[in-house]
Formats: C-alpha cells, structure tokens, sequence
C-alpha cells in the first residue's frame, strides 16, 4: 500500500478556507434585497405623495370652479393605479362654465405614467352632451364615437402640444319635444384635431384638422376637409395664466391666419388662404380667396341643401364661374373667386351666400 503524505498546515488553512465564498455570496443576496426593499418604500413613497398632490389639484380645482359659479363634477372619482401609472377615472364627468356652458360625458379617464407625468393619455367614453354652446340654439348637441383619445404633453408654461383623435364621430342635435329622434348634424369616418406652441411666430398657437369621409345632411356625397391655421396670441390658451376671453383674442385684424384650407369630394375640389377676425358681434370678418376646380359639380352637391326647385346652387356656380379668375388647381383647370364675411353676411363677389352667426 503506498504511504500517504502527512496533511502540510498550508493544506490544512486551504480547507478551511473553501466555505467562506458562501458566506460572501449569501451577504450579497441579502444586501440586494435591502436594495430592493428600500427601492420599493421610495418609490411607494414617491407615488403616494403624486397621488396626493393630484387629488389636491382636483379638489382645488372642483372648490375654484363652484366659488366662480361653474362645475367640475367627477363621479365614481377613482385615482390608482400604483405602482407605474396615475390613473383618474369619472362616471361621468361634468363640466358647466360660469356663462352657462356644460358639457357631460359617460366616461372619462386620464392616464400618465409615473416616471413621466407630463405627458397625459386622455379617454371619453360617449355620449358627450354640449349645452349653450351657440348662441341662439336652444337646443343640446349630443356628440357619439367609437373612440376617443387625446395626447396632452405639459410643459411648465402650460399645454405643449395636444393631439385629438375621433373614429366615427356623429355630432347630433338633441331631439325638440315633437322631434322623434336627434337630427343627424355632422359624421365622419375619422377626425383629429393638433394644437401647439408655433415656433415660427412668438405668442402665436398653430392648429391643424383633419376630417375623413365628412358627411352632412343634404350633400350628395361624402367631403375631406383639411385645414392649417395660426391665431396670434393663440399661446395664451394654452398657458395656465388663467381663463382667456376667446372674443377678446380672436377680434385683431388677422388675428385667425388660415395658411390652407381644402376641401375634397364628388369631383370638385376647394383651396383657401387668408386671414380673419371677429367683429364686434362675434361673427366672422375678413377675406378668404378660394381656389375652385370641377365649378360644374358644385350645383349638383349643393342641391339637397335648399328647396326643391332653388336657383341659389346655380346662381352661386354660375358667380363662381362670372367672378373667378383663371388658374389650375392640382393641374385641373380652375378660377379663383372672392369669399368675403361681411356685416354678417358671406359673399362671393357682391352675392350673399349664407348669414353668419356669432361664435362668441
């Protein structure tokens, strides 16, 4: 049998040593879970003290609106959604301004992730009812979709930019007593509507919309209608430097630059640029050339709109066609005629069209 070596005390210290890599392992393992626990009681901390401080900006907000004779009703209020999200959800929300204006929608809800509050996704659940929100209509306007979304980024100024976006939208008249159902306004396939700072004029707002598929009683056929416009001092809408009189803004000499307005359908197509403004009584004022190709349709489209048997469609073709100036639009040939509010009233040329009513 061979002999075995005596066991050398540096052997010996070897041994003894092995174990102790398990030890440092297992301090590791509990150290990172202290990390994790204390990461989780910041965070927790850090979101229950968010949470607090938005239901203190409703309160406020709900307290402001009642001492100044409006509304901010939010029922079935809840505020959640620990541990990445704020989440406020209402059913149903209602709003009602100091002038007498209310808008209420089934469902409402508001979502912004945690480590990023300052972009806000927005959510409507339909029917939205809108109340005095012309002057002169008695009745309420009900407004149906299949969705409804916004997109708001907050700055320290106030709104940065907002982004709405429609599918299916119906704008509606509230039925009359001896009305059997709401009259059918407005309805589209999509719409969305963008707002923000402009950064090519200071102070400004530049807005932007965009409808698909537009259809309106009375037309023979479905519209597209885009539009791009800048409102000076249009900013201050969106600044938290409080209510902002829309009259007062809108009223300057150019105070509404329409940088392009299109509208597309049935063979005819309509391209506008110019500025307005409101006049005293709230109502449109200013020029807006239009750019018309495919005139001929237009008596056809307008049609359904007037009575059986109107000359108004072919009047309004035929001062198209006496008061338009040659041009191609798009490569089509095409006139240019002068649409102008006035006193009330829009005129192509010296003929009235349509009257027009107060905004504000």
């Amino acid at each position: 049998m061979p002999e075995t070596s005596p066991e050398t005390p540096r052997e010996a210290k070897a041994e003894t040593a092995r174990p102790q890599p398990r030890r440092s392992t297992r301090r590791r393992f509990i150290l990172l879970i202290v990390l994790v626990l204390l990461v989780v009681g910041l965070w927790s901390a850090y979101w229950a003290t968010a949470r607090g401080m938005v239901g203190d900006v409703l309160r406020n907000a709900t307290a402001i609106a009642s001492a100044e004779g409006g509304e901010i009703f939010c029922g079935e209020e809840w505020l959640g959604g620990y541990p990445f999200q704020f989440e406020l959800t209402c059913a149903p929300l209602r709003l009602r301004t100091t002038d007498g204006r209310t808008a209420t929608t089934a469902g409402f809800r508001a979502v912004a992730l945690a480590y990023n509050p300052y972009h806000v996704i927005l959510e409507a659940d339909a029917p939205l009812a809108l109340g005095g929100l012309l002057p002169g209509l008695d009745q309420s306007l009900v407004a149906n979709w299949r969705i409804a979304q916004a997109s708001l980024r907050v700055g320290d100024a106030g709104l940065a930019r907002g982004d709405i976006e429609l599918t299916a939208p119906q704008l509606l008249l509230d039925a009359a007593p001896e009305d059997v159902a709401p009259a059918l306004a407005l309805a589209a396939e999509t719409a969305s509507f963008h707002v923000r700072h402009s950064p090519d004029s200071d102070g400004a707002a530049d807005v932007a919309l965009s409808v698909a598929q537009l259809t309106v009683p009375g037309l023979a056929a479905p519209v597209e209608l885009t539009a791009t416009a800048t409102i000076a001092g249009g900013a201050a809408l969106l600044g938290n430097g409080g209510p902002i009189d829309p009259k007062a803004l809108l009223s300057p000499d150019g105070a509404i630059r329409i940088a392009s307005l299109t509208v597309a359908g049935e063979g005819l197509n309509l391209s506008a640029q110019g500025t307005l403004h409101l006049d005293a009584r709230g109502r449109l004022e200013g020029e807006l050339p239009l750019t018309v190709s495919g005139s001929d349709r237009l008596p056809a489209l307008l049609a359904p709109l007037f009575p059986e048997g109107s000359n108004v469609p072919m009047s309004l073709a035929g001062a198209i066609v006496a008061f338009g100036k040659p041009t191609t639009l798009d490569g089509a040939p095409a006139v240019i005629v002068p649409l102008a509010f006035r006193d009330g009233v829009a005129r192509v040329g010296f003929i009235p069209i349509a009257p027009l009513t107060p905004l504000f």
